[in-house]
């Protein structure tokens, strides 16, 4: 074997000896909270004598089919509410049972839709907004789509799974990097 293809063998060691120091570095002190989260968004029709803008809402959530119990969706992490450009949407870890809106108009009246279930994955509502009250029916439900399918199986191995599967990966095309470079030289 020649030096070159010595030296580029080395060098092409160097990913994998990096990822070993990485599987060493401590990994418990930073964790990003990625992956699809359930979500709704609402699109709002008007049946008011003049159209109207959105000042402010919440969606409220609740396990009893009446709404009795109901609490606002609690702004953490992901989980969020927001109106903009006449339209409102919202993400969560997951979502409860019911649902229901309280949307403030700028007319001044703030209506209360009726109650509605909540959904899997991505969740579209048409709002139909009356002079006292909101409506809401679900335009589409989706169910899991295929990154929710992936990051599914990715928690299935956990992180040290992920990062064991990583470095057999990095180390076989490495590998077959420096066979490539390599074998030309060999008699």
């Amino acid at each position: 074997m020649s030096h070159d293809a010595s030296a580029a063998r080395r060098i092409a060691l160097l990913p994998i000896l990096l990822a070993l120091v990485g599987l060493i570095a401590p990994i418990d002190s930073a964790q990003a909270d990625v992956g699809p989260k359930p979500s709704m968004d609402f699109d709002f029709v008007y049946e008011t004598e003049e159209p109207l803008g959105i000042v402010g809402g919440q969606q409220m959530q609740c396990e009893e089919p009446d709404c009795a119990d109901a609490e606002p969706l609690e702004e953490v992490g992901p989980n969020s509410f927001r109106c903009s450009g006449g339209r409102c949407s919202s993400r969560s870890y997951g979502y409860t049972t019911y649902n229901q809106l309280v949307i403030e108009f700028s007319d001044g009246v703030t209506r209360t839709s009726d109650i509605f279930s909540g959904g899997t994955m991505k969740n579209e509502y048409r709002v139909t907004v009356r002079e006292d009250d909101l409506q809401v029916e679900r335009v589409t439900g989706g169910g899991p789509r295929l990154p929710f399918l992936w990051v599914m199986l990715a928690r299935l191995v956990g992180t040290w799974g992920a990062i064991v599967l990583g470095i057999i990966v990095l180390a076989g095309v490495t590998w077959r990097i420096v066979e490539a470079w390599g074998g030309e030289d060999e008699p």
